[in-house]
């Protein structure tokens, strides 16, 4: 598995891997698949990750194995974190070109358009 291929199955190994590391053994019917994280949308994704990675941070198990499982966490925190603020930006650039408005992420006044 290519750790780099940010999907919504690398994404359920992981959050297992997280789980089983956290609390050691689970469930099977605990465990995440695929359909169920390609219900949730990105900031109850990046939430998730953002409350795993405080637990992980708080476990003191294998300082070799903490640090790899933080790694982990920290990756998809920062996947997850600029898809959202991308999806953000998006979404700003369509609400201001439907109101004719000229909208730039580094500027923070707004002008109208008379291109």
């Amino acid at each position: 598995m290519n750790f780099f291929e940010f999907t919504t199955e690398n994404e359920s190994y992981f959050r297992n891997k997280i789980l089983t590391y956290n609390h050691n053994k689970i469930p099977s019917y605990a465990l995440w698949d695929t359909e169920t994280i390609e219900k949730e949308s990105l900031d109850l994704r990046y939430k998730w990750w953002c409350i795993n990675t405080e637990d992980v941070i708080n476990n003191s198990n294998n300082s070799n194995n903490n640090n790899e499982i933080l790694k982990i966490c920290i990756k998809w925190k920062n996947f997850l974190a600029l898809n959202i603020n991308k999806k953000r930006e998006d979404i700003l650039q369509n609400l201001y070109n439907n109101n004719n408005i000229c909208y730039t992420p580094f500027f923070s006044e707004e002008f109208d358009c008379d291109i």
